[in-house]
């Protein structure tokens, strides 16, 4: 981002006052010029075909903003079409002085790390605790529970196991079958107890 430098007491100056009731007309234009002229590195010159960058709201200034810029010498006009900003260079730097300041910010941006971290020949070497070890050379403990990886025994094919209890040649012999509890009745109660020897 650039800058240019414009006085604060511009809008009293003399030569504003000369222009009346074009005074605002003439400071705005004035002022767009140096902003041009500081963003495009012109050292203060301007020519005809910059008028829509100067102003893009007003591309084509009138004759009378244009005798006025220059009646008060806030223009010089060098030649056809081209005019200086009077004194730009006097409160300005020159083109050169920005680009060459320019470069060197941008090159110490570049050597600097963002955050402030410094560069790595400036860092002090990295210094670990007595006794501590990183986890990449560290050796695992086979004994401990953790890492230890515990393996069921395999079932040994060469034995043919026993066949289960309750089974014949691969055939399932169904458990003995039992009678469902039934309530009994108080008629068969009586007849039991008819039945029933004496004695």
């Amino acid at each position: 981002m650039s800058w240019a430098k414009i006085d604060d007491l511009l809008p009293h100056h003399q030569k504003l006052v000369q222009t009346g009731a074009l005074a605002p007309a003439v400071y705005g234009y004035y002022v767009a010029s140096i902003n041009f002229c500081r963003r495009h590195f012109t050292d203060g010159r301007v020519t005809r075909a910059d008028f829509p960058l100067i102003l893009p709201s007003c591309p084509r200034p009138t004759r009378t903003l244009l005798s006025a810029l220059e009646r008060v010498h806030l223009w010089e006009r060098e030649a056809e079409g081209v005019w200086y900003v009077h004194d730009f260079l006097d409160h300005n730097d020159p083109a050169k002085v920005i680009k060459a300041k320019l470069r060197a910010d941008s090159d110490r941006k570049r050597r600097t790390p963002p955050s402030g971290i410094p560069p790595e020949s400036e860092r002090r070497p990295r210094t670990l605790p007595p006794g501590f070890q990183p986890e990449s050379e560290r050796i695992p403990d086979v004994a401990s529970d953790k890492n230890q990886i515990r393996k069921e025994p395999e079932p040994d094919k060469s034995r043919v196991a026993d066949p289960p209890p309750g089974t014949s040649e691969g055939f399932s012999i169904p458990p003995e079958r039992k009678e469902p509890d039934r309530p009994v009745r108080i008629g068969e109660l009586l007849t039991r107890f008819r039945q029933a020897p004496d004695g």
